[in-house]
Parts: C-alpha cells; sequence; structure tokens
C-alpha cells in the first residue's frame, strides 16, 4: 500500500510540473501599453512654433518687432469665411494685448507729466483712460497683417496676425486730435514694449504757444471716425450699392441696436450702442464673426475701426463720427453654427 501511495505522489509531482512548464510556455509575453496620444496633440503634430509655443516665438527669428495675435476657425466648409474669422481673431487677440499696454502707457504719461492731484480731472478718469486706448489701438489694427497660415490634419486653419512697431508707430503720429506730447509718450513707450527703435515722425507738428501748454498734459479724446470724406469722395456714387447677400437666417443670432436710433439726425457725434444675443435655439453669437459695413458703392469695411469697442457681447461707443449727409451701416454676426443676422441703421449728419 506504501508503495501504491508514492508511485500517486510522484505520479501528481511529474503531472504538475509539466502543466507548470506548459503554461510559462504558453503564456503570451506582456507589452507596454502603448501611450495614446489626445486628438489635440495629434491634431497639432507638426504645428510651428508659434501655435505650439505661442505667437511670441515668432519675433525669434523675425526682421521687425511688434505685437503678435493667433486666430483659429473651423467647421465652416466656405475656406475664405474661415480664414477671415480666423484673421480676425487674431486682430482681437492683438486687440487685448495692445489696449492692455496702451492704457498702462497712458497712466505712465498722466503721472510724469503732471503727479497726483496736478492732473485735469478728465484726463484722471479711469473711463477717459480706456476710451482713449480703445482709439489708439482701434487706429492701429488696420496695419495688422497675416504673416503665416496654418492647416491641421483634421481642418482647423490658423491664423497669425502681426502688428509690427513702425506701423503703430506710424498710427499714433496719425492721430492729431492727441497732442504731440502724448503721441511722442506713446509711440517711444511703444518702441521699449515692442522692443524696437522708435522712429520720428515725417513731420512733427509745430510746438504749441505758450498760453496752451497746460493742455498738453490732458489725454483728450475724440470720436471714432467711421469713414472720412475723403473715403466717401474716392468711391464712385453713381454705382448702386452691391448688397449681394443671402437673406438673414431667422434661426440667427438677435442684433439689438440701441443706439443710434435708425432714421435719427445728429447735429455732431453719436454713440453707437449694439447687444449681441445668442440664436433662438440657444447658439452662442461668435463676436470673431462680427461686421459692419458702411454701405456705399462696393461697400466699406469699417469693423477693424470698431473692433476695439467689443465688450463681451456688445459695442458701446461713446462718440462716434461721420461726414455730413445721410449714411447707413450695416450690422452682420453669426452664431456658433454658422446662421447669420444682420441688422442696418440709417442716420443724417447735419
Amino acid at each position: 500500500m506504501s508503495n501504491f501511495r508514492s508511485h500517486v505522489r510522484i505520479l501528481l509531482a511529474s503531472s504538475g510540473a509539466l502543466l507548470i512548464a506548459l503554461g510559462c510556455a504558453s503564456a503570451p509575453e506582456k507589452k507596454p501599453t502603448p501611450k495614446v496620444q489626445s486628438t489635440a496633440q495629434s491634431d497639432l503634430a507638426g504645428a510651428p512654433d508659434w501655435i505650439a509655443r505661442g505667437c511670441a516665438a515668432y519675433w525669434a527669428d523675425a526682421p521687425e518687432k511688434g505685437v503678435c495675435g493667433v486666430g483659429s476657425a473651423s467647421g465652416s466648409r466656405n475656406i475664405s469665411l474661415s480664414i477671415s474669422a480666423a484673421e480676425g481673431r487674431g486682430r482681437t487677440a492683438i486687440a487685448r494685448s495692445l489696449g492692455t499696454q496702451v492704457q498702462a502707457m497712458l497712466k505712465d504719461y498722466q503721472a510724469t507729466t503732471t503727479g497726483g492731484e496736478e492732473f485735469g480731472t478728465a484726463a484722471s478718469d479711469e473711463q477717459h483712460i480706456v476710451d482713449v486706448s480703445k482709439q489708439l489701438t482701434n487706429g492701429s489694427l488696420t496695419g495688422a497683417e497675416r504673416r503665416d497660415m496654418w492647416i491641421s490634419p483634421s481642418g482647423v486653419i490658423y491664423a497669425l496676425m502681426v502688428l509690427d512697431l513702425e506701423k503703430f508707430q506710424g498710427a499714433v503720429w496719425k492721430m492729431k486730435n492727441l497732442s504731440e506730447s502724448v503721441r511722442a509718450h506713446v509711440a517711444d513707450e511703444a518702441a521699449k514694449e515692442f522692443d524696437g527703435p522708435a522712429p520720428a515722425p515725417a513731420a512733427a507738428a509745430p510746438a504749441a504757444p505758450a498760453e496752451s501748454a497746460g493742455r498738453d498734459t490732458q489725454v483728450a479724446a475724440a470720436p471714432l471716425v467711421l469713414v472720412t470724406q475723403a473715403e466717401l469722395d474716392a468711391m464712385p456714387r453713381d454705382t448702386p450699392v452691391a448688397w449681394g447677400r443671402s437673406e438673414p437666417d431667422p434661426d440667427g443670432p438677435v442684433i439689438q441696436i440701441e443706439s443710434p436710433q435708425n432714421g435719427a439726425t445728429y447735429a455732431g457725434p453719436f454713440p453707437i450702442k449694439v447687444a449681441f444675443l445668442d440664436s433662438p435655439a440657444g447658439h452662442a453669437v461668435d463676436m470673431e464673426t462680427l461686421k459692419f459695413e458702411y454701405k456705399v458703392a462696393w461697400g466699406i469695411d469699417i469693423t477693424d475701426k470698431v473692433r476695439a469697442y467689443i465688450d463681451g457681447t456688445q459695442i458701446d461707443v461713446a462718440e462716434s463720427e461721420l461726414p455730413e449727409g445721410r449714411h447707413t451701416v450695416e450690422i452682420e454676426v453669426r452664431d456658433s453654427e454658422g446662421h447669420r443676422s444682420s441688422q442696418v441703421f440709417t442716420v443724417t449728419v447735419e
């Protein structure tokens, strides 16, 4: 009996060893789990540095200095519309950055020119500084240009917009409504902020008379000029207005024009206050698609002139200016789904 038990033990041990050996031989080799790239990472593979590391990377090899902004757009079958939207968002990014810098420049001008309580009441007002900085920003945005563009594998269009120092300073010196000392200060400070030389104006304004020297200590605000008489004179007035647009989508965002009043007559500058609301279906209004167009001949795009006055989903211009006569302006915007809405206002300036 003992021999039988011994044989059983030996047989069981041998069978166990065989099973273990077979298990080891047939077990699949464990391989490390591959790292899966996120959709965003894979979509940005091969993107230029000004996208991957921010637009400041552009200045590493750029011949000039200035302010940059990156905008992107997708979801539209119209490539031209997507490019325009991406450029507009790039300009908006520039406006945000530039607006902050210009406000700092103006506050520094206040402090260094008069100091404390001696500064004029109007110029020391915070809102006054904001308004003037918007005018300076607005006046220079038209000089922003697209320097590069990149399309991701998924079709997202990225645009690099650049406003160089020379064009910004040129725009500042053209703002004759500001005193020469204010313009000189902003131009010099821009040279420091943008890290570039400050060119002198082509023709400096004559020195102010001694009795009016004190006026330079105040930063004067001026109305936003939507269209100049020179621009109107250059347009063929006998050409019919080319509306050339599809009917507004009833599902588009809501445009509420508080002022100016449609059909009203103004003896001078007038305010522009417009609110943009989400579409009836709840789709968010896309302020990057905003367009202002002065309706004459084939139209004058004045969007860049009002872009600096965008505050969230509203536009608030304290004073805007047009030449004498009857004028029509069309405001257009789209929602996140591409539905378009437009409103037109007509005013007469005497």
